[in-house]
């Protein structure tokens, strides 16, 4: 699933990019600037995983620490729209898992 890994990458490049170039700046600056690149990951990652015909089965995505609600947040949208399948989970290195359904 390439072309996954290509989007979540470029996000995370584009937020270390934009965290360093507003350093110092509010934080709410920082929010303002990565949520228009943000809000665009469910609907890339639906269109990538549509365009690869890879709608059910199970995936497996290992994201930083820091990334890991932005990334459960897409998984959970794409869920809820009937993009990913019918469930999603996502679970800590302590293995307690958090179901969509």
């Amino acid at each position: 699933m390439g072309r996954c890994q290509n989007i979540l990458n470029d996000y995370t490049t584009f937020r270390k990019k934009t965290e360093k170039d507003l350093l110092g700046k509010p934080k709410s600056t920082i929010t303002r600037r990565l949520n228009t690149k943000r809000n665009e990951l469910p609907g890339a990652i639906a269109s990538a995983v549509v365009e690869a015909n890879y709608t059910s089965g199970k995936w497996m995505l290992f994201p930083p620490a820091g990334e890991v609600d932005t990334i459960w947040r897409t998984v959970v949208e794409g869920t809820i729209k009937g993009r990913f399948g019918p469930t999603s989970k996502v679970a800590t290195d302590g293995g307690e898992a958090m179901v969509c359904t």
